[in-house]
């Protein structure tokens, strides 16, 4: 597509009729990706943080209209079908506005998500992007990106959560629905449960004990693990389990054995940075400076322009005591990444350190 004046994309050629399932697939992927670069270079531009969050892709629209109507023809493999309820998510921010200026939709209105009617995350009443994912997943399990997204719209709306399970149940003995649910319990915090699942996963026979929450994913996953992984311990050495269980036990505030499983993460994957950054926060806590400025070395070293090592740099310096030092870098990775709220969070403890009172409340409120 040519850009326009105001820098969205401009005028987009109408697809061919007689592309392949992978046609439009990499079509409409294409188009997305280049509709997401354009949003970047936009939001770089703005300094109203109000201004860069109502800032979208401008390709969904025409994304939306083109992949409905191959889907009603029957013509979108499971990539298409992912590329399109990635679409339809990126549209729901202005469902929801909508939905906020018009009243709450009746459950009458509410059909089953599969069939991409009247769900909460639906596009002007079109295909629900929950339900569409569903069907991409089930057409393809391995699609992790699909699970994550879908994971995604089920913590931003809980009210999802039962009738995603229920669709899900064909492949529910499936390995990768149980890697999304510790997924999605991590992201909600019910981290029992997720630690529940990552050790049966793991280890298989062995007697494990089961704390189950009041999450509304909770009881029956559980249960369902449990029955289907009989045998299990199969994923004993696998690197995104044990991350994930770090990550369970420093949420419930079990530093000793999130930093024993941290540390081992990091002597089995020395390049890693994901999760490091709350690797550094568990070392703060502890107060082990001279590992902390271990793990800040070795992450610039690896790669110095990513929000984790920011994060990991801007805790070293405060442990030294260099508050603005370390506003610096934690600033600096809300530049990488805008959406780092815990970023947020730790810029408002160093203002609280610097006793910037007003400074620390808007970093909070963020």
């Amino acid at each position: 597509p040519s850009p326009s004046s105001d820098g969205s994309a401009g005028r987009i050629n109408p697809p061919r009729r007689n592309l392949t399932p992978l046609g439009i697939y990499l079509r409409a992927f294409s188009l997305y990706l280049e509709g997401e670069r354009r949003k970047e270079e936009q939001v770089t531009e703005l300094r109203d943080p109000l201004e860069r969050t109502s800032l979208r892709n401008a390709n969904l629209p025409r994304l939306e209209a083109e992949l409905r109507r191959a889907n009603k023809l029957g013509n979108l493999d499971a990539f298409g079908l992912y590329v399109y309820g990635v679409v339809l998510k990126g549209l729901r921010g202005a469902t929801h506005a909508l939905a906020q200026n018009s009243g709450t939709p009746s459950e009458s209105d509410r059909a089953s998500a599969i069939g991409g009617r009247g769900s909460n995350d639906q596009w002007q009443g079109g295909d629900a992007a929950h339900g569409i994912l569903v069907r991409s997943i089930l057409l393809y399990p391995f699609n992790w990106s699909a699970w994550l997204d879908l994971g995604e719209l089920c913590v931003d709306d809980p009210s999802i959560d039962q009738e995603v399970e229920e669709l899900l149940l064909p492949i529910a003995d499936h390995w990768m629905y149980h890697f999304f649910c510790v997924h999605v319990f991590v992201e909600n915090k019910a981290n029992e449960n997720a630690i529940a699942i990552i050790e049966k996963l793991a280890n298989g026979d062995e007697e494990i004990e089961e704390e189950v929450g009041d999450d509304n994913m909770g009881e029956n996953v559980i249960d369902a693990t449990v029955a289907s992984l009989s045998s299990g311990g199969f994923f004993v050495q696998s690197a995104y389990l044990q991350s994930q269980l770090a990550m369970a036990y420093y949420d419930v505030r079990d530093y000793d054995s999130a930093h024993e499983h941290f540390l081992a993460l990091s002597e089995r994957e020395p390049y890693r940075l994901d999760h490091m950054d709350a690797f550094s926060n568990v070392l703060y806590v502890k107060d082990q400076k001279v590992a902390l400025s271990h793990l800040a070395h070795r992450s610039v070293t690896v790669d110095k322009y990513r929000p984790e090592t920011c994060i990991i740099v801007g805790n070293y310096y405060s442990s030294k005591g260099r508050h603005e030092k370390a506003v610096q870098y934690f600033q600096r990775a809300l530049k990488l990444d805008r959406m780092y709220l815990s970023a947020w969070t730790l810029l408002g403890h160093e203002y609280i350190e610097m006793k910037n009172t007003a400074a620390a409340i808007e970093a909070y409120r963020r």
